[in-house]
């Protein structure tokens, strides 16, 4: 599982996702769930920050936009047309093997 490092799913990640992964143990936070639905990227940032939280995206912006310190940013790229399914999948496979080494401060992709 995920230890100590706590998630925040940014808003192009779905629900579905979000509900995968805590019932696999993942603690993970919705940008729905903090108030931050249609908010800019800036804030999605810095409410990660202040919350030491690892951010999970499919917004390619957090790539090079934002420099640290933060938690940890994971930026999931796939296929315009990957579904859920597949998407939980790859995260439920990668994202135990990313979280058990030290993300903080890191930009890091998944290829879904």
């Amino acid at each position: 599982m995920s230890g100590t490092v706590n998630l925040l799913l940014d808003e192009n990640r779905l629900w579905r996702v979000a509900r995968a992964l805590k019932q696999a143990g993942f603690q993970v936070t919705t940008t729905q769930e903090a108030r931050l639905s249609a908010l800019h990227d800036n804030a999605v940032f810095r409410y990660a920050q202040e919350h030491q939280l690892c951010l999970v995206t499919r917004d390619a912006d957090f790539l090079s936009a934002y420099a640290p310190p933060h938690s940890g940013i994971i930026y999931v790229h796939c296929r315009e047309d990957a579904n859920n399914a597949s998407i939980i999948r790859c995260l439920l496979d990668q994202l135990p093997l990313i979280l058990a080494a030290t993300i903080i401060d890191t930009v890091l992709q998944i290829h879904c």
